[in-house]
């Protein structure tokens, strides 16, 4: 079983929009039931929207397409002289998170492959 995507967020470099392929039904039956019950992980915030910024369409995530506004003038002159400005934070999931919960439904579902010494 592997996990793929095709794009990624203009904005926060995110993974958007995932696809995931099992082998087997077995794989496929073990994934929804890891997925719902064991571990859920929010997919929800990595489903892609299309936004306009900068007079260009773009593919994003749905947290930055909840979450992004154009800066203003006062928070672009801050970013100028060096002051910290608050930004958004990103609540879809990054690529070492994605892995990371594959790697754990792995050992979910070949439990003996990882118990060996």
């Amino acid at each position: 079983m592997f996990i793929e995507w095709k794009h990624t967020c203009f904005l926060c470099n995110h993974p958007i929009q995932f696809h995931i392929h099992a082998e087997d039904a077995y794989e496929y039956v073990a994934y929804h039931h890891y997925r719902h019950i064991y571990n859920p992980i929010p997919l929800y915030m990595n489903l892609m929207y299309y936004k306009f910024i900068n007079k260009r369409v773009r593919r994003v995530c749905t947290s930055c397409f909840i979450g992004y506004k154009k800066p203003s003038v006062r928070e672009l002159r801050d970013r100028e002289i060096g002051k910290r400005i608050q930004c958004i934070e990103s609540t879809s999931l990054t690529r070492d998170e994605v892995v990371k919960w594959i790697e754990e439904m792995h050992a979910f579902m070949y439990p003996s492959d990882f118990d060996a010494p």
